[in-house]
């Protein structure tokens, strides 16, 4: 349960991190199509150009996760000229958003674990305690997959941000 707590606080970091750096891949992870504070940040959901549908949406948290303040501004796709925002800005979005999810689930199953062995001084015996650390591995390679969409697709149309381009490595041979 440390290493998967010690993970999403680095995790964290990073995020904060892509929306200074990288605020393309932020706004392509988090579908926001408008800059501005108070951004909504959308669990689930499909990425439209008119928002995004069909998800769980929780005012000002976006703003609040980047900069610890409703009031931090955070750029949206608006700002972003088309050939330099990533693709794919949907799978993108749900790669993050079920990464994050994986991670959050496996804290929680850490910290049920340690509430359980702190009572009893054993690990917990139930079928369902064996059925979600079965799942949990399975769940721990998903999240590593999402991860690199997150990192691939998010970096696109760029190899190397502000540097070289996607179009400029390839070459002609055949």
């Amino acid at each position: 349960p440390y290493t998967t707590l010690f993970r999403s606080l680095v995790g964290d970091t990073a995020a904060r991190a892509v929306a200074d750096n990288q605020p393309a891949k932020f706004a392509g992870m988090e579908c926001i199509q408008e800059t501005g504070t108070h951004q909504t940040e959308y669990i689930g959901g499909i990425c439209t150009s008119d928002g995004v549908k069909a998800s769980i949406p929780i005012p000002d948290l976006d703003s609040f996760l980047v900069g610890f303040s409703p009031d931090t501004k955070v750029t949206g796709l608006n700002d972003i000229p088309p050939e330099n925002r990533p693709p794919a800005n949907t799978l993108l979005h749900l790669a993050f958003d079920t990464m994050i999810g994986i991670c959050t689930l496996m804290i929680a199953l850490g910290l049920w674990v340690l509430f359980v062995w702190w009572r009893r001084r054993a690990l917990p015996k139930t079928v369902w305690f064996l059925r979600a650390v079965a799942i949990s591995g399975a769940a721990a390679v998903l999240s590593l997959w999402c991860g690199w969409i997150v990192t691939e697709v998010g970096r696109q149309p760029w190899i190397v941000w502000h540097y070289m381009r996607t179009a400029e490595a390839v070459t002609p041979a055949h």
